[in-house]
């Protein structure tokens, strides 16, 4: 025999409405707990019913206690059916139905269990938050899982900075420093899923934010093959990609000849990741399509100790950056570009130095003209608001070589004496 308390809410309020009307024809608490044993085949203390009929206890409370008690057309909740499997006219009939209970002056919360309850139906509190706003409920509509440059762009996305959480709501959810390439992953989520999905900013963390529940996106997102999109749609897969794990970077290198130290320009664009096999597919995609060369090598082995957000962490896998080097091939990358502004303004600032003085002095001296070295945080070179004029460049990249040259100096007097 099953126990009361076991029981799904429906079947408690069920065996309840049964209790109340038996006490209606002047039934006591003994003798209606026997009948609601035996016709029910559920073990329950007569100390539940006395509760029922001298203490005014039900299985609900709060607003959904005073709508649902009394009423007998329920199912039990095992039975329940997705919101999202119902058709366009039974989502307007619990549309209706919601409306009016708001109008009562029940809330959301309540109004989801009556619906739950009532009609056999699992509608999200959200939704109906949204109902009470003046949203109205639209036909169920089908997740576009066909292959194209939207669906390349959120793989990309989501093998990188994004994630597909597991849970008891499962998500694809990403967040990015820049708002350019969030507001690009919300076009493509509503181009393939046929809705809006809302961005916000953490503030802690500094980053953008969006996220998304489609059940069959996930699906999608957790056994897709990545490397059939990359080869299909590779400028837009690449793009992503770079965007999310790498980016344009320029530096001045000393140089020492003779006594006298000089400085020259170097620049590489690169992405990071776990995966050497998706890095030599990338690598593969970019040669044959844009004719860009590339190398691959290791620079973070797993066990090794490294900081990351001011947290010291342990790298659980090798990680390896592919890197593109040569100026012709950093050249052609503009045919990809990036999503961001500040990085395609870097990449753009790069070519221009690259095509006008080459990895020579003067290359240094227009990157230092242009951009401000910073020791602090992660983002080492940073662009000028108001640029500096030719001969504050070369004073700027003098100090520069100066100090590296200090500071080497500092390392090796330090590894002397140690």
């Amino acid at each position: 025999m099953k126990k009361y308390r076991d029981l799904d809410l429906a079947t408690r309020l069920r065996i309840y409405n049964h209790a109340m009307e038996l006490r209606r024809q002047g039934l006591g608490c003994k003798r209606v707990t026997k009948i609601i044993q035996e016709i029910h085949g559920v073990s329950i203390s007569p100390r539940n019913v006395n509760d029922w009929f001298n203490h005014r206890k039900t299985p609900l409370r709060g607003a959904a206690k005073e709508i649902l008690c009394g009423s007998t057309a329920l199912k039990p909740i095992n039975q329940l059916t997705k919101y999202e499997e119902l058709n366009l006219e039974e989502r307007l009939k619990l549309h209706e139905e919601a409306l009016k209970l708001h109008f009562m002056g029940y809330g959301a919360r309540s109004i989801a269990t009556v619906l739950r309850l009532k009609y056999s139906v699992e509608v999200g509190v959200g939704a109906i938050v949204g109902w009470i706003r003046g949203y109205l409920p639209r036909g169920r509509i089908k997740t576009n899982l066909t292959p194209s440059p939207q669906l390349a762009t959120i793989v990309a996305n989501s093998i990188s900075d994004g994630t597909v959480s597991e849970g008891t709501r499962p998500r694809f959810a990403t967040q990015m420093k820049d708002l350019e390439p969030i507001e690009l992953v919300r076009e493509c989520l509503k181009e393939i899923a046929g809705r809006d999905y809302q961005r916000s900013y953490l503030p802690s963390r500094n980053v953008y934010f969006t996220s998304a529940y489609r059940k069959d996106l996930l699906e999608y997102l957790k056994n897709i093959n990545v490397l059939d999109l990359l080869q299909k749609y590779p400028k837009d897969f690449i793009k992503m990609f770079f965007e999310a794990e790498g980016g344009p970077s320029a530096t001045v290198i000393r140089k020492e000849k003779g006594s006298k130290m000089t400085g020259f320009f170097n620049a590489i664009v690169f992405a990071v990741n776990s995966s050497q096999e998706l890095l030599k597919a990338i690598q593969e995609g970019l040669k044959i399509t844009y004719k860009i060369q590339s190398h691959i090598r290791l620079v973070t082995k797993a066990g090794t100790l490294r900081e990351i957000h001011g947290k010291k962490v342990v790298s659980k896998k090798d990680c390896y950056r592919l890197e593109i080097c040569s100026k012709n091939s950093i050249i052609r990358y503009a045919e990809i570009g990036f999503i961001s502004k500040r990085r395609q303004e870097k990449l753009d600032d790069i070519i221009d130095i690259l095509k006008t003085y080459g990895k020579t002095e003067e290359g240094a001296i227009e990157w230092v003209r242009r951009y401000k070295y910073c020791e602090e945080g992660r983002e080492k070179w940073i662009r000028r608001q108001t640029l500096l004029s030719h001969e504050e460049a070369i004073s700027e990249l003098s100090r520069l070589l100066r100090e590296r040259q200090k500071n080497k100096q500092a390392t090796t007097d330090h590894n002397h004496y140690h």
